[in-house]
């Protein structure tokens, strides 16, 4: 069996992936998983960017969230492409997957405080408006 050490692991909203079949090979299927919002890594922003993993399951603690594997032993330079779309072309960026796993799971944490933050805000009556729920 598998060391942890030897995968890697992207987590991202049910609603940042797809499953779409082959349009030349009859009954392939292949993920597509699109880099949430906020995800910087250097000086590039892979916000809107695609990945395209090969293992992609439901989180089995987190029904609403999809995880990709990525085994590392079969990562070359252990680093993942991303296709970032920029002026009208996709450009193809090597990130390092552990450094992505790491910048999407900050991006996910920094999303579910926002969200987390407006649900337990106390509306005043006579102040509805000036609070975005």
């Amino acid at each position: 069996m598998s060391n942890n050490n030897d995968k890697a692991y992207v987590k991202v909203h049910k609603s940042l992936t797809r499953e779409r079949e082959d349009q030349f090979v009859e009954g392939k299927k292949y993920n597509i998983m699109f880099i949430p919002k906020g995800v910087k890594v250097g000086d590039m922003d892979l916000s809107g960017g695609v990945i395209n993993p090969i293992f992609m399951q439901e989180d089995k603690f987190n029904k609403n969230m999809m995880v990709a594997t990525f085994y590392k032993t079969y990562l070359q330079d252990n680093a993942v492409t991303v296709n970032v779309l920029k002026d009208g072309k996709y450009e193809k960026i090597k990130v390092d997957v552990d450094v992505l796993s790491d910048k999407v799971k900050e991006a996910n944490r920094i999303y579910l405080e926002k969200c987390s933050h407006k649900e337990n805000v106390d509306v005043l009556p006579d102040k509805k408006e000036e609070y975005e729920i």
